[in-house]
This record gives structure tokens, sequence and C-alpha cells, in this order.
């Protein structure tokens, strides 16, 4: 019998709190309070940025900057 160089040890995790989920709800109210702010702020950049890229050829890199980090946050 080979031994590998690999030991893994294991063990359950604790049962969870029947009323934990409502927590958890109640968790996400700020997180989509932001994100509504943040995506109306978005819509209005990216149509800043179209008039940008319409004039100057240019996209702005601040408002790529601001689109991609709302972008990756939602």
């Amino acid at each position: 019998m080979k031994r590998y160089p690999v030991r893994v040890e294991a063990r359950r995790d604790e049962d969870l709190s029947r009323w934990l989920w409502l927590v958890k709800w109640l968790l996400l109210a700020p997180h989509y309070l932001a994100l509504f702010v943040l995506w109306t702020g978005l819509v209005v950049v990216t149509a800043v940025a179209y008039l940008a890229l319409l004039f100057t050829g240019r996209y702005p890199a601040s408002i790529r900057a601001y689109n991609t980090g709302v972008l990756r946050w939602t």
C-alpha cells in the first residue's frame, strides 16, 4: 500500500440556526440599496461615455473603471 504525500482531515460543521436565513435576508437589503444607487449612476455615466466616444473617439478611463467596478460587484 502506497502512502500519499497529502493527508486530509475533515469534520462536519455544526448545525446552523433555524433563524439564520432571516438574518441573511436582512443583510442583503443594504447591498441591494447600494447596488441600486450605483446602477443608476452606471446608466448616467454610460450615456456620458457614449457621447464622449461619439465626439472624441476615446472611452474615458475613469468611466470605464467605474463601470467595470459596478459590474464586478453585481
